[in-house]
């Protein structure tokens, strides 16, 4: 969640923190549909993994490194 709303008006900038304050209970959700069809569904569609981190594991040594260890 970002923590900087600099962008937003001071009135939106209030109304989110009053969702903030508020229990999840007390928020009016009925507005929005319920999706009962999962069917078109797909995982992973917004997920980037970490740039730090790479799938295939550590990056390879140069080959000055190599010669070294």
């Amino acid at each position: 969640m970002r923590k900087d709303f600099s962008d937003l008006t001071s009135e939106q900038q209030r109304e989110i923190a009053a969702l903030v304050a508020m229990p999840d209970e007390e928020i009016n959700t009925e507005d929005i549909p319920e999706v009962l069809d999962w069917s078109r569904a797909k995982r992973g569609v917004f997920y980037r993994p970490d740039r730090r981190e790479s799938p295939a594991g550590p990056e390879p040594q140069s080959e000055g490194e190599r010669r070294s260890a």
